[in-house]
């Protein structure tokens, strides 16, 4: 049987995804910011240690920020690499906002960006929305290739941990559209 793909070559894009990747990006920036306003501290640290382990900190944070920035604006290409990105990335905002809740000075000897602060939580709740957000059906349903059956919520949860539902199924071209 083949599929047909034309309905899915004009899908339309969800309302509120770029708006929501916006606020998550906005909330990244500032988390950003907060990291590199421990520069002068970490500069003035008597500890190599400390200093090179903060200054290591700032590149993985920057590191991460840009790569979450691009994936942001590849989101409307409607790549389920972007969806699958922009997760993860959240993910791990989330995961660098608890560990600087729990302390991460205690872990590492670097300060947290904003450790405790209520826009970490805020950031933290903007980016489970942002997850929960891009689980819901039609944003999956956009980012289904036109060539696939839609899948269910379990096997994109499986992409997120690197299992690619849409692996090796080839694109079936309907004959009318080839010529």
């Amino acid at each position: 049987m083949v599929k047909d793909i034309r309905p899915q070559l004009g899908r339309k894009q969800p309302t509120l995804l770029i708006a929501a990747a916006l606020v998550a990006m906005f909330f990244a920036s500032f988390y950003l910011y907060r990291v590199f306003e421990a520069i002068p501290a970490a500069l003035e640290t008597a500890s190599p240690t400390a200093l090179m382990v903060t200054l290591g900190m700032m590149l993985i944070m920057f590191v991460l920020y840009t790569n979450y920035v691009i994936t942001i604006f590849r989101l409307s290409s409607g790549s389920r690499k972007a969806w699958v990105g922009v997760i993860r990335f959240s993910i791990t905002y989330t995961f660098m906002s608890i560990l600087g809740t729990v302390g991460l000075s205690e872990i590492l000897p670097v300060e947290a960006a904003f450790q405790g602060t209520y826009a970490m939580w805020i950031l933290i709740a903007v980016v489970i929305v942002l997850i929960l957000y891009m689980l819901t059906d039609n944003v999956r349903k956009f980012f289904t290739p036109g060539y696939a059956d839609e899948v269910g919520l379990k096997e994109w949860a499986k992409y997120i941990a690197g299992i690619d539902p849409f692996r090796g199924k080839n694109l079936v071209i309907p004959e009318d559209l080839s010529a």
